[in-house]
């Protein structure tokens, strides 16, 4: 996949010839292949090591204290949350021995941040430093973009004959046959579809697609100190109440 980078002076550069492995689980000892164990809270079995399908509520986490294996939704952890997690403590032992331990941050300007083998390697777009300084560059007005006041407008001069050549930019919805709820706004769609439905975020600063609660996602959204970017690209609610607002 095509990457994005920039020297440590911040210049912007395109190079392909690095491939980065996303993943990042705990730092914990995983069990043999295929043993049997059970969820120290549920009690229900789970089968660890080897390669399964897991649905959301079948993900699992062990403690790096008391070495017990529990589903993630038995310990109200999310996706989003564990793959930040260096070593996991379950509820039980977050009260003996604290909270869980993060993975450090010593290469903030690289998908594996917490790993020192990355701090004298180039910046990696959508890291938070990459993205500071993308904020701050000044792009001019792109003149080739056609604006129109409203569908109407775009309705009578825009020649549907004619290839599509330039992008148009329209800024009202009117005339184009749209239907979007009044007064529909993050905080009405999670009263709508409750806090603990699942959506598809990008962490940004990660560059993942991982899962993450509606609620989750509307905390972050209303935060005034936001210690992650995500992302949320599209929202697939047709199995959902919010279908019946149109």
């Amino acid at each position: 996949m095509m990457k994005y980078q920039n020297q440590k002076n911040g210049g912007l550069e395109s190079s392909d010839n690095e491939s980065e492995d996303n993943s990042s689980p705990p730092k914990i000892l995983p069990p043999q292949r295929n043993q049997i164990n059970k969820c120290d809270t549920c009690k229900k079995r789970i089968i660890s090591g080897g390669v399964q399908n897991f649905d959301e509520d079948e993900l699992t986490i062990q403690c790096g204290h008391c070495h017990k294996w529990y589903h993630n939704a038995c310990e109200n952890l999310e996706n989003f949350e564990k793959v930040h997690i260096q070593v996991y403590h379950c509820l039980k032992c977050v009260t003996t021995v604290g909270a869980s331990i993060k993975k450090p941050i010593v290469a903030e300007h690289r998908y594996k941040y917490w790993k020192e083998s990355e701090i004298d390697k180039n910046f990696q777009v959508g890291t938070k430093p990459w993205t500071d300084k993308f904020s701050r560059i000044h792009f001019p007005e792109f003149s080739a973009l056609k604006v129109y006041s409203d569908g109407n407008e775009m309705n009578k001069e825009f020649n549907f004959d004619q290839d599509w050549t330039e992008p148009m930019k329209i800024k009202n919805k009117a005339g184009l046959g749209l239907e979007v709820p009044e007064n529909l706004d993050i905080k009405r769609i999670l009263q709508i579809v409750g806090r603990d439905e699942l959506i598809q975020v990008i962490d940004v600063y990660l560059q993942r697609t991982i899962t993450m609660s509606m609620g989750a996602f509307y905390d972050r959204w209303n935060a005034e100190n936001r210690e992650r970017l995500y992302n949320m690209l599209s929202f697939e609610f047709s199995h959902t109440k919010l279908v019946f607002t149109f």
